[in-house]
């Protein structure tokens, strides 16, 4: 039986200082999501309320003898009961508002949950410092992307590396665009940026997750390497994956999961689909730093077959040139949806297992980036 408790940690709340949320660093939920005698799946929502800094960090203690096993979204370090999470060179830029969420895989859960965070060695709950917020830093060749995460972490800091060090500001590409609006855009007046009318997906950064559950308590996150897509002018907003780019950690499950169960012999690819309508023009109106939710329905196309699913996402401007858009939460796909019950069993019966769920939640980060401009 799924369980889910919850631990709103706003530390700044008014029982301990009696200060307003909108004063602290920042607030934290802690989620167990998942539970079992063995394991269980955990998720963080960190809400920033600070002055704009490049890299972070995020420290709290377990109060058992939990061990992550496996962690998207962040880089991480435990020594013993203290585990520091660290941000990969996408999400490194935090403004006032910023929203971070992460999870991770457990072992040996005491049930509990930590009781205190600290944000670049300040605890979530203590007033912002009243200093100036620091300039952001200088623009990248809007032209060249940022380096891809390194193999170790596959690009969702799966890896257990250390935290990158809180000054680390990458190449400011997550901040706003301030010189990118001068004659270098088509030769347009400062102040009055050339507005992109074609987005594509840079898929070395993005990244398309999903968890499986086996035996119903043993919970294991994977990926695709693969992705491709854009956002046209008429904002249809479309994604390619290949599938033989799965990604289990496991070679022989790899192999079983494109032959069994994608059977990408036949089936090379899923694609989704989604058209924005209205809602490109809200989305081109973003100014660098703001965020806009929409619940849109996506049409998914797996095994040759189509299916509509909502969707709830989190879209962000970086600056002139780049988007994020986010899973609010995950997109749950169900085998049977799409014919893949018998793949399922197949993968089943071939590993000995009790059983596999065919609920399979999907969560992803996708870096949209500007194609072309349009013509002064």
């Amino acid at each position: 039986m799924k369980t889910k408790s919850r631990l709103a940690l706003l530390l700044c709340g008014s029982a301990l200082s009696g200060t307003a949320a909108a004063d602290s660093l920042c607030e934290v939920e802690y989620i167990i999501q998942h539970s079992w005698q063995t394991g269980a799946v955990h998720r963080v929502h960190l809400n920033y309320n600070g002055p704009a800094t490049s890299g972070w960090n995020l420290r709290w203690t377990f109060p058992g003898q939990e061990q992550i096993d496996s962690i998207f979204n962040v880089t991480h370090l435990q020594n013993g009961h203290e585990v520091t999470v660290g941000n990969l060179q996408w999400n490194a830029r935090l403004e006032p508002g910023s929203e971070r969420k992460f999870g991770f895989n457990v072992r040996n859960p005491s049930g509990a949950m930590p009781g205190e965070f600290f944000l670049n060695g300040q605890r979530c709950g203590a007033e912002t410092d009243p200093q100036e917020p620091e300039e952001p830093s200088e623009p990248g060749n809007p032209d060249e992307p940022l380096d891809p995460p390194g193999d170790d972490d596959g690009g969702h800091g799966d890896g257990g590396s250390t935290p990158p060090d809180s000054g680390n500001p990458g190449d400011g590409s997550d901040s706003p665009d301030d010189g990118d609006t001068g004659t270098d855009d088509g030769g347009m007046e400062p102040g009055t940026p050339a507005e992109p009318t074609d987005w594509s997906l840079n898929g070395e950064q993005s990244f398309l997750g999903f968890v499986t559950t086996k035996n119903i308590n043993n919970v294991e996150s994977h990926g695709f390497g693969g992705l491709a897509g854009g956002v046209s002018e008429d904002g249809i907003a479309s994604l390619t994956i290949d599938l033989d780019s799965v990604q289990t950690g496991i070679d022989i499950r790899n192999q079983r999961l494109r032959q069994m169960l994608f059977n990408t012999a036949v089936n090379p690819t899923a694609s989704v689909s989604i058209e924005l309508g209205d809602n490109l023009s809200k989305v081109l109106g973003l100014d660098a730093g703001e965020v806009l939710s929409l619940a849109l329905p996506a049409r998914i196309s797996l095994n040759g077959q189509t299916r509509e699913i909502g969707s709830q996402l989190r879209i962000e401007r970086l600056g002139n040139h780049r988007f994020l858009v986010s899973s609010v939460q995950p997109l749950i796909i169900t085998a049977d949806q799409f014919g893949l019950e018998g793949g399922v069993e197949a993968l089943r019966d071939v590993a000995g297992l009790s059983s596999i769920s065919i609920a399979v939640p999907v969560d992803f980060a996708l870096f949209f980036e500007t194609a072309k401009l349009p013509t002064p």
